[in-house]
């Protein structure tokens, strides 16, 4: 089928591998010089964040800081 349209099926050729297990994802890629990030979001809707304590953070031997 050479048509495309709402309701149609979407023959996809790069699919199949990922749904039979054979891709890989950018969560399952570890190199060793790899960073983290986390983000802290407040949970109060338009709050102000006036200050954050780094020391515990940058006392942690795992963490990258400048």
């Amino acid at each position: 089928m050479d048509r495309f349209g709402i309701g149609l099926p979407v023959r996809r050729k790069g699919h199949v591998r990922l749904l039979t297990g054979g891709g890989i994802y950018m969560h399952e890629i570890d190199p060793p010089s790899q960073l983290c990030l986390v983000i802290l979001r407040s949970p109060h809707a338009h709050a102000r964040i006036m200050a954050i304590d780094l020391e515990a953070a940058r006392a942690a031997p795992s963490v990258l800081h400048g």
